[in-house]
């Protein structure tokens, strides 16, 4: 996993990259998670999106 902070210069994003769906899957539960708590006390909302796999395969 790569994890890539302020890309385009925006204070607001964080870039990771994943190798497999399966971390895809699990680095997105465990940011939910820590996210949750702290905007739900702020009664505010985020969206987070997860794309994973983008690379070409070899059979």
């Amino acid at each position: 996993m790569k994890l890539e902070e302020n890309v385009f210069d925006n204070k607001n994003e964080v870039v990771i990259y994943t190798k497999t769906e399966e971390e895809t899957k699990k680095v997105g539960k465990e940011i939910a998670k820590l996210l949750k708590e702290k905007y739900k006390k702020e009664n505010n909302y985020i969206h987070i999106c997860l794309i994973g796999d983008l690379g070409v395969r070899k059979n």
